[in-house]
């Protein structure tokens, strides 16, 4: 049985994790489409100014959810204010 793919739109609701092809190389981030359930984009590092600067051409993106591990909190409130 098939999935049925939800008409394409804007993207509102990211999940943002760290990502890397296997273990021992450079990590980066990855940005899902969790309503879609697909990679929207993966950024060439896993900087805070990387996923500042993504969120910013994305102003459609209402929720973000990240895991607990990583860089501390301030610095993902820093990614994607209120």
């Amino acid at each position: 049985m098939r999935r049925k793919v939800p008409p394409h739109g804007p993207l509102r609701v990211a999940g943002i994790d760290d990502w890397s092809w296997r273990r021992g190389t450079r990590c980066r981030t990855i940005v899902v489409d969790l309503e879609r359930r697909s990679i929207v984009d993966v950024l060439s590092d896993r900087s805070t100014a990387s996923l500042a600067r993504w969120l910013k051409e994305h102003p459609t993106v209402k929720v973000v959810s990240r895991d607990r591990c990583g860089l501390p909190t301030r610095h993902a409130l820093s990614w994607y204010p209120a």
